[in-house]
């Protein structure tokens, strides 16, 4: 424990004094002013955020790993990214929106991304990186959850000391301190042992305030949530509001408290849909296993000489519910103040870190610097052979098992599991590979090909035979172990205790997808064998768990408990009776229906409710419950000419759908047929003519069979012109109420 936490920022401040950081605190002032972007041409844009990424914006020291990719997004995503970049200087900028759509532009990354803002305004916004998460949970504050809650709590923290401690002065100055207190020898004096663990709070709260009622809060919403099954269907006919509960529903399921503003309950939606937690999806007759779970498909080749789009490899691509189900089952590893996530979606990989020269022990080296490496150092960098497609001489002559080595290397994603070969049945060692970052180092003598990784285990041998299915590894350097799964190394580490179960936290977010249109799509066909695991008590932890191998990927899958879906369907497009029985056993149905009784008594006159209620009656009558008017339509209605255009535009051509053009119905529907006694005037469909046998004659000369009394029938004139000032109120009150 610190006694005097002045000390932290005197000796800070010292080093600060004479440090880069200082002399780079206004690096960038360019950006302070949108002139200076706007004015950029094309690759003028593009070779200054290279350079800004290849400098880590004066902060970060690594971005010139990851540079030549991020030009190459630039390059391919130019338009969007220049939007993207410009938005923070508009004056409604949205900075959490902003945050969530950073992962759209591959290679900016969390740390680019808040550099630049910083870079842009340095006491407005923040920095978030590995430095400033470490140091401040050392420090005792909680930093943890998705980018955006990440963002707030180092911004919220760094505020707090910015106002104890005032020589901070700017958020830039801020996480230069973090920098100082985990990059430095002297900084990391101050810093607690491992051992002791972290203090309460060095410079603010003291911890566990206000925890009892934000425990109690979360349990209640978790019970509420509870009684919302796990597979809903909203089903009614069109208007009833299935999408405007679908919202509301699956802010509750996420935990979010529903606002009243219903234009803040949709950007907060929008929100949860930017950052994965809910995935919204229209199912089509078209939708197939391959779009919602996995398949096989055909991938463009990104490089310069492919400039025609024509050159495409196969890939197995994962699906939307494969994809949420990955998401859902993440869980996050909390070790020594830093945490980093655990996927059902990553793979696992054997690897050997073993050098022919026996006076260069590149496993041992590999361990301290938090790296794995393989050889093959002739073949030069590897962004040359897989990300622009150049031909190398060297790669091709190679055999086949050292190409896959290889290309697994490259190919490993952040979050994978690398385990490292100690003899054929035992490995010892256990990384996760922390980012999709690849690099050639020619300053090291051999095995200069790098990834980095945070080793959860080193120099420990463990017994993987039995786990690896009793099959003995291998020769290649490196490639898949596809017998053992993410999950089995979560319950691998936890059984050696390289890992406490409490340091192993599943993701306590829910999440939701909602299928809208779900009874349009093929069921068998979209669902396949996964139709079951969807059931409550098939899914992870549930009594009757099941899992299943998939058919491309090989991998196994199950559905998370912390999942829900959420269908809606018209019933007006397919009766309820007619949808799939195996929809039918595992899904709940919840009816929507028409609710006049929420709409306005009087509008100039005309009673809505009133209205609603006859229409509905008579649609009904000639047709079906399911095919009745929904109370959405009318929702908005505050004056006679708003009813006039939503009856022009939506309702009678949902009525013409309805009836298949049997205008004579329609009329029944809207009080327009002679026996109502409405003026003709006042009627939404009139006969344009009533043709007699002599007419038929004069206009085909035959009396056309089957076709006596034709009528030819047209919408009111002032309804369809738009001179709804024409139209009396007394149109729409005579649907309901007979002319006197």
């Amino acid at each position: 424990m610190i006694n005097n936490p002045n000390q932290i920022i005197e000796a800070f401040l010292k080093w600060y004094e004479d440090d880069p950081h200082r002399l780079d605190e206004d690096a960038y002032s360019e950006l302070r002013s949108k002139d200076f972007l706007e004015k950029l041409s094309r690759n003028d844009f593009i070779d200054y955020f290279f350079q800004f990424k290849h400098d880590g914006g004066k902060v970060q020291s690594l971005g010139y790993r990851s540079a030549p990719k991020f030009k190459k997004m630039l390059e391919s995503k130019y338009i969007d990214f220049r939007e993207f970049a410009l938005k923070p200087y508009d004056a409604n900028f949205n900075l959490d929106d902003w945050l969530n759509q950073v992962f759209n532009f591959q290679f900016f990354g969390k740390g680019g991304s808040t550099i630049y803002l910083n870079r842009i305004d340095k006491n407005k916004y923040t920095i978030v990186n590995n430095k400033s998460h470490e140091a401040l949970n050392k420090l005792g504050y909680k930093v943890y959850g998705d980018f955006v809650s990440e963002y707030h709590a180092i911004e919220n923290a760094q505020k707090e000391l910015i106002e104890k401690y005032p020589d901070l002065k700017n958020f830039y100055i801020a996480d230069s301190l973090t920098h100082f207190l985990i990059g430095t020898k002297e900084g990391k004096n101050f810093l607690p042992d491992e051992e002791s663990g972290s203090p309460k709070k060095y410079f603010g709260v003291e911890e566990g305030e206000s925890q009892a009622n934000e425990q109690n809060s979360t349990s209640n919403r978790k019970a509420n949530v509870n009684n919302i099954p796990k597979n809903l269907i909203l089903y009614g006919p069109p208007g009833t509001g299935k999408t405007y509960n679908t919202i509301n529903l699956a802010l509750e399921i996420c935990g979010v408290e529903i606002p009243g503003d219903r234009k803040l309950a949709v950007q907060k939606f929008k929100q949860l849909l930017n950052t994965g937690q809910i995935v919204f999806t229209t199912f089509h007759q078209s939708m197939s296993y391959e779009d919602f779970v996995e398949g096989i498909r055909p991938v463009l080749i990104e490089d310069e000489e492919n400039t025609e789009k024509t050159e495409m490899i196969y890939r197995n691509v994962e699906g939307i519910f494969k994809l949420i189900c990955e998401k859902a089952n993440e869980k996050e590893i909390i070790q020594e103040n830093s945490f980093f996530k655990l996927s059902a979606k990553n793979q696992v990989y054997k690897i050997s870190l073993k050098s022919d020269n026996p006076s260069y022990d590149v496993k041992k080296k590999c361990f301290e610097k938090d790296e794995i490496r393989i050889g093959w150092d002739d073949t030069g960098d590897l962004d040359n052979i897989f990300l622009k497609g150049q031909q190398n001489e060297v790669f091709e002559k190679l055999g086949k098992n050292d190409k896959n080595s290889i290309k697994y290397f490259y190919e490993l994603k952040q979050g994978d599991v690398v385990l490292v070969f100690h003899d054929l049945k035992t490995i010892d060692g256990i990384g996760i590979v922390e980012d999709d970052s690849y690099f050639f180092n020619g300053d090291y003598p051999e095995f200069k090909h790098v990834r980095k990784v945070k080793w959860l285990s080193k120099f420990k041998p463990i017994r993987i035979f039995e786990l690896n299915n009793e099959t003995n590894l291998t020769l290649p350097t490196v490639y898949r172990l596809s017998r053992i799964s993410v999950d089995d190394i979560t319950k691998l580490i936890q059984e050696k205790e390289i890992i406490k179960s409490e340091q192993i936290e599943k993701s306590e977010k829910n999440f939701v997808l909602i299928i809208d249109e779900i009874n349009r799509g093929n069921i068998s066909k979209i669902f396949g064998e996964l139709i079951t695991l969807i059931e409550t008590d098939k899914r992870q932890g549930g009594e009757n768990e099941l899992e299943v191998v998939l058919p491309y990927s090989k991998s196994r899958f199950s559905v998370p408990q912390n999942l829900w879906i959420i269908g809606t369907m018209n019933t007006a497009d397919r009766s309820i009776a007619l949808i799939d029985t195996a929809l039918r056993r595992r899904f709940h149905f919840k009816e929507m229906m028409p609710l006049p009784k929420i709409l306005a008594e009087n509008v100039e006159g005309i009673n809505l409710q009133h209205l609603l209620t006859i229409i509905n009656e008579r649609i009904e009558f000639l047709l079906d419950r399911d095919h009745t008017i929904g109370h959405s339509y009318f929702i908005r209605v505050k004056t006679k000419n708003e009813l006039c255009e939503v009856f022009r535009d939506k309702i009678i051509p949902l009525l013409q759908e309805y009836f298949y053009n049997d205008w004579e119905k329609i009329q029944l529907v809207l009080g327009d047929k002679e026996s109502w006694e409405k003026p003709e005037d006042q009627k939404l469909i009139q006969i344009k003519k009533n043709y007699s046998v002599d007419e038929e004659i004069k206009l085909f000369g035959v009396d056309v069979e089957d076709y006596e009394d034709e009528k030819i029938y047209t919408i009111n004139p002032a309804l369809k012109s738009g001179n709804y000032n024409s139209l009396p109120a007394d149109s729409f009150i005579h649907i309901y109420q007979k002319s006197k």
